[in-house]
């Protein structure tokens, strides 16, 4: 019998963002049964656009001892394997986690998808399977699965807490605007979660008041403003860029798209404008 648990969660971040803390979340005092995580082979294929990694985690071995009938279930620690894609050009990011350890009397695969949230892109959408289907364990066969139930949805849970407290914490220290290697396509995006779009916010003055439509004059003067809050952005990002450039981050980088182009919103003057073309 397969024991299936699944479960769907939107964080208020680029999915890029989430892909990068997903990737440097171990060690957490609260990720008590990941004892460490070692990258075993990575590579990027410049065709697909697509960032692989495969990396094999340490884990204490979790089996109740009333379960432990079995030598072979009474081991010591167990290896998890996961391997995960990032594509840059879609946004998208998948992992996939199975065990390595028993692995001749069954199987545990978690499957994970990070997307862009339809609503809203700067939002990342969560999906998670798990399955557990043991064999050749005799009896054991349904307590075994039942228990392995259990812990996968306290598990799930776990890193979903983990999750959201890490993105918020980093929220707030410009971490956000740090993504993983191949994320060359994301959006410049400031480092709390958007909640407006950009026809939205073009119709706001600063302090999030309404622009008055019945004065064009108005209007002018408040899309000046929000030009210049673009602008200020922009050169703000190209500084933490080179900051990151100059200590190194390892696995981290800043996304390319930081120092390209925006447009310029001003009535009737469609054009191109470097980010540090004012500078």
């Amino acid at each position: 019998m397969v024991v299936e648990v699944s479960v769907q969660h939107v964080y208020k971040y680029p999915v890029e963002f989430v892909a990068m803390t997903h990737l440097t979340k171990i060690p957490h005092p609260e990720e008590i049964y990941i004892l460490s995580v070692e990258i075993a082979e990575e590579y990027f294929d410049p065709e697909k656009e697509i960032d692989y990694k495969r990396r094999v985690a340490t884990c204490p071995n979790v089996i109740p001892y009333l379960l432990r009938c079995l030598p072979i279930l009474n081991s010591g620690d167990i290896k998890l394997q996961e391997e995960l894609w990032f594509n840059s050009s879609s946004r998208v990011f998948q992992t996939r986690s199975r065990n390595l350890t028993w692995s001749d009397y069954g199987d545990m695969v978690e499957d994970s998808l990070f997307r862009p949230c339809t609503e809203n892109p700067q939002w990342t959408v969560f999906e998670q399977t798990n399955a557990v289907n043991c064999h050749g364990v005799g009896w054991l066969q349904s307590p075994i699965e039942m228990f392995a139930k259990g812990f996968m949805q306290t598990g799930v849970e776990r890193t979903m807490r983990v999750m959201d407290k890490l993105l918020a914490q980093r929220a707030k220290t410009n971490m956000c605007r740090t993504y993983i290697k191949s994320a060359k396509h994301a959006p410049v995006t400031p480092c709390m979660p958007i909640t407006e779009s950009l026809s939205e916010l073009s119709t706001k003055t600063s302090d999030g008041s309404a622009i008055s439509n019945g004065n064009p004059h108005e209007s002018k003067e408040h899309l000046k403003t929000q030009q210049k809050n673009k602008d200020s952005i922009c050169k703000e990002s190209i500084a933490v860029s080179g900051d990151n450039a100059r200590h190194g981050h390892g696995d981290l980088s800043i996304a390319d798209s930081m120092s390209t182009c925006h447009r310029d919103s001003s009535p009737g003057n469609q054009r191109l404008q470097q980010c540090n073309g004012d500078s």
